[in-house]
């Protein structure tokens, strides 16, 4: 069996090259009990038999759980998974006012208020700061926490995923969104290979799980600055010289 581990920035397309190789996605939850999550398009998975898991699928669960998010908002596309939920509105103290291009156009950082646009008011007179709870942000923290809590939360139970996948003979396995050096030395004991997707210009990352896994950590670097198909190609390419293909 073959394992690879995706790492990359939010937004690099680290489901997008997963997709390429693996038709189906399979998530684990806390208990170990295996369940097809998704099953992906008819020009996905050229690896035949070959499966995608994630290190975070027991979080996801857990977050389906206790806040009741859906499939779409836990594994879905980046959109979904950073939309504010309307179910979970938060008040803050005060406008985190930034300055994204000049003085004259200062927004809030969590609500999207426009200072330029509002008038520029005096303090005062700002309002109030109400953003919504994303689907995104509850992973993140959760997963802090986990480190926090024990550094091995998460790789005790994808090392057992990995010796069942292995005990079916499945080809591939393809594990996506690699947060932590930890995890790519996990991949890398179980005797597979770890790809950093790059794709230039995406905003700096700033929550602290985004700030684990660099380039330094990988085997293989796939940038990802044309189109899907031209990514398709150089993950095929780099397919075949792993051996996947």
């Amino acid at each position: 069996m073959h394992l690879l581990g995706i790492a990359g920035p939010r937004g690099a397309g680290k489901d997008e090259v997963a997709k390429a190789l693996a038709a189906e996605h399979e998530a684990f939850d806390a208990a170990g009990q295996r369940s097809l999550l998704a099953r992906h398009g008819p020009d996905s998975g050229t690896v035949h038999g070959a499966v995608q898991i994630a290190f975070a699928d027991p979080l996801k669960f857990f977050a389906m759980d206790l806040y009741g998010f859906s499939v779409e908002q836990l594994w879905g596309v980046s959109e979904a998974r950073d939309a504010p939920d309307p179910r979970y509105p938060r008040t803050w103290s005060a406008h985190d006012l930034t300055d994204p291009a000049t003085a004259m156009q200062l927004c809030c950082k969590r609500c999207g208020w426009n200072w330029c646009e509002a008038g520029m008011p005096d303090r005062e007179a700002y309002g109030p700061c109400i953003d919504h709870l994303s689907a995104r942000e509850v992973l993140e923290e959760l997963g802090a926490m986990a480190w926090r809590l024990h550094p091995e939360t998460l790789t005790r139970r994808f090392r057992a995923q990995v010796e069942h996948l292995r005990s079916q003979s499945v080809p591939l396995v393809v594990v996506t969104g690699l947060r932590h050096p930890a995890e790519a030395r996990e991949v890398h004991a179980a005797y597979g290979v770890v790809w950093w997707i790059e794709r230039p210009g995406l905003p700096p990352r700033e929550h602290v799980t985004e700030h684990g896994t660099t380039a330094a950590d990988a085997d293989r670097v796939i940038l990802n600055d044309r189109t899907l198909g031209d990514l398709a190609e150089r993950v095929q390419a780099a397919a075949q010289a792993d051996g996947f293909l």
